[in-house]
C-alpha cells in the first residue's frame, strides 16, 4: 500500500510538473530572442537612432496609449520598464523613458487599455 501511494504521488507530481514549468516559460519567443540584439537598450538607441535602424530589439513596459492611424496601422506609446527573467516588465519605478511602437495592423485600443491612466485613448 505504501509503494502504491508513493507511485501515485510521483505520477501526480509528474503531471503537475509541466504546469509549473509553463508558468516559468519566457513570454518572448525563442526565435525573436535569437534575432534581437538584446544588448541594445532604449538609452543606447536614443543616442543615435540612425545607427540602429533595421535592428530588432526587445523592450517592454506599460502601454500608456494606443492610437489607430488612418492607414490601418496602430501607434503604441509605452512607458519603458526593465524586463524580468521571463521577459515581462518588472514592477519597478526604474525606466529609461517612453518609446513609440508602430504596428502594421489595426489593434483594438480596448485590449490595451490601462486602468492606471484614466485618460487613455
Amino acid at each position: 500500500m505504501v509503494k502504491e501511494m508513493k507511485f501515485k504521488d510521483k505520477s501526480i507530481l509528474l503531471l503537475l510538473l509541466p504546469l509549473f514549468l509553463s508558468g516559468c516559460a519566457h513570454v518572448i519567443s525563442k526565435d525573436l530572442r535569437n534575432t534581437a540584439d538584446l544588448s541594445l537598450t532604449l538609452a543606447h538607441v536614443r543616442q543615435n537612432p540612425e545607427a540602429y535602424k533595421g535592428k530588432t530589439v526587445v523592450w517592454g513596459g506599460e502601454i500608456i496609449r494606443t492610437e489607430n492611424q488612418s492607414d490601418g496601422m496602430t501607434l503604441i506609446e509605452v512607458f519603458q520598464r526593465p524586463l524580468n527573467f521571463r521577459g515581462g516588465p518588472k514592477e519597478t519605478v526604474a525606466s529609461e523613458g517612453r518609446f513609440l511602437a508602430l504596428v502594421d495592423k489595426y489593434l483594438d485600443p480596448y485590449l490595451f487599455r490601462n486602468p492606471h491612466y484614466p485618460h487613455h485613448r
